[in-house]
């Protein structure tokens, strides 16, 4: 499937009828901990809304007061302003044991400059009709990095997005009035697309734009998931209204810091659910000649946050896969291979195991190695065969990086006779149709993988320059007797294998041969 977001369709647009409601519960809930935590009383407390009244009016007109002519000086103005309070709070919340247990809370949440790691989805994004610059807002503790992606924030200064043109786009987009849109209004919504199919393929339930002067908050809805839910807040019109309940919550700083605590709470959308979105804005006309659909998702496939990485399959139980030879008793995964076996024997081959992978796998069967860096062309997955119980390393990679990782194939073939002893077993390669694809923050979407063996653990620096340096220096001596140059040999390169006691070497995406 084209990773352009331009060639899918938009979703449906409608208001966000309960996001007042749930502004106000976070709120009441946060202020109540806090005051407790504080040890404001409640007489205290009632004189406070009085005494800040004109401090939140202030607030809320804040951004019109300043001259803000691009997306830098708004993001500059809103850091100030607007994140670095809101982080503050956040931490101060954190502090509090009700708010931890009822929201997921760690200690810190960060807002960071989202960047596009993959040429493919630069080149993509530079093609499109609009440039969106974002925020990425992060929660420390979870995944595979210590954080999870809570939503997006994304910055369009008032003169490019004025509070008018917002609100007629709105009431257009909720009526199907898409035609009738003005050039501006197109502005807001292509954001709203952008934002949309961004926020399916990193599965998060909210996102935000801010022009300084308004906050549009935006949910995509769980179900159906072609609803894109949306709610205009204009902090200088609310300072002066009386239809709110909750006063206290018209603030910018209050909205965010809500609405954060609200993303924290809210798991990732599972893998299946992406798919389903997917497959709600996508064109028949536009899916690849090889499509295949995936079988209807079950219960078990709707899983939230991190699965535990099995146990992998020994190094001499896939050489032996691969050579033809019997099963390998010290196996962690012996008796799951045993269940399809007779005399004693691999119930496949080496290209049958990664056959039958291809038809059987779900979601449930791969998913990344928390801990491990991606590297420059891929990112680890554990992978696991569900009939045989084989479990294997996938180098996952992008449709951009795939050919340099594809390259390293040539590399483990030419090194067949030392595979098990020198380098990884090679397995094989796998391509995931698009009902299977994963996308990874920071990353992107994951369609192919490099199948090999679990080498081991990477080399300490103390390691590499200490007790383990003979064995990398007899390893890389081997490799250039083969006639290869690595290039790109370093710790995370050299892998210390357990079983074997010996230094493996990977990552040949920068090696030649002589």
């Amino acid at each position: 499937m084209d990773t352009s977001y331009d060639n899918l369709r938009s979703p449906e647009f409608d208001e966000w009828s309960d996001f007042e409601n749930e502004q106000i519960q976070t709120f009441r809930f946060l202020h109540k901990q806090l005051r407790q935590h504080l040890g404001i009383s409640d007489e205290k407390a009632a004189k406070i809304p009085s005494g800040v009244s004109a401090g939140m009016a202030e607030e809320c007109t804040r951004a019109s007061r300043f001259n803000l002519l691009s997306t830098a000086d708004l993001a500059k103005f809103e850091k100030t302003a607007l994140i670095k309070p809101v982080q503050t709070l956040y931490a101060k919340l954190c502090e509090i044991y009700d708010m931890r247990r009822n929201y997921s809370m760690d200690s810190i949440v960060g807002f960071e400059l989202h960047n596009h790691p993959s040429k493919l989805m630069v080149e993509d994004f530079e093609k499109s009709s609009k440039k969106v610059d974002l925020q990425c807002v992060h929660s420390t503790g979870f995944g595979r990095f210590g954080k999870r992606l809570l939503f997006f924030l994304e910055y369009a200064p008032a003169y490019e997005r004025p509070v008018a043109s917002i609100r007629n786009a709105l009431s257009k987009l909720a009526s199907n009035s898409m035609s009738e849109l003005d050039p501006i209004e197109r502005k807001v919504k292509q954001s709203l697309h952008y934002l949309y199919h961004r926020m399916v393929d990193e599965r998060v339930a909210y996102s935000c734009i801010s022009t300084g002067e308004a906050y549009l908050f935006l949910k995509v809805d769980e179900d159906p998931a072609n609803h894109l839910l949306f709610h205009l807040c204009v902090p200088a019109e609310d300072a002066v209204s009386d239809t709110l309940s909750l006063p206290s919550i018209i603030t910018p700083i209050s909205r965010m810091l809500c609405l954060t605590l609200i993303a924290t709470k809210t798991p990732l959308r599972p893998l299946e659910w992406r798919c389903l979105a997917r497959s709600l804005v996508t064109d028949d006309t536009n899916l690849p000649e090889d499509y295949e659909p995936s079988r209807p998702a079950t219960k078990a496939d709707f899983v939230y946050g991190k699965s535990p990485t099995p146990a992998f399959c020994s190094m001499i139980c896939l050489l032996n896969l691969k050579r033809g030879f019997g099963l390998d008793e010290r196996c962690p995964n012996y008796r799951q291979h045993l269940k399809h076996s007779t005399d004693n024997k691999h119930p496949a081959g080496i290209d049958g195991v990664v056959e039958q992978l291809s038809k059987t796998m779900t979601f449930e069967d791969f998913g990344p190695i928390v801990g491990s860096e991606c590297g420059t062309t891929g990112t680890p997955f554990w992978i696991r065969c569900p009939t045989y119980g084989y479990v294997f390393i996938g180098k996952g990679a992008s449709t951009w990086s795939w050919p340099e990782v594809l390259d390293e194939r040539k590399f483990y073939n030419h090194l067949n006779d030392v595979q098990g002893t020198l380098v990884p077993v090679f397995v094989g390669t796998m391509y995931l149709n698009p009902g299977q694809r994963y996308f990874l923050h920071g990353v992107g979407e994951i369609s192919r993988f490099l199948l090999l063996a679990w080498g081991g653990r990477e080399l300490t620096r103390e390691e590499w320059y200490g007790s383990k340096r003979k064995k990398v220096k007899y390893a890389t001596q081997i490799m250039e007797a083969y006639g290869i140059e690595h290039n790109s040999l370093k710790c995370s390169n050299a892998l210390w294998n357990d079983e074997l006691k010996k230094v493996l070497l990977i990552d040949f995406h920068r090696s030649e041969m002589r």
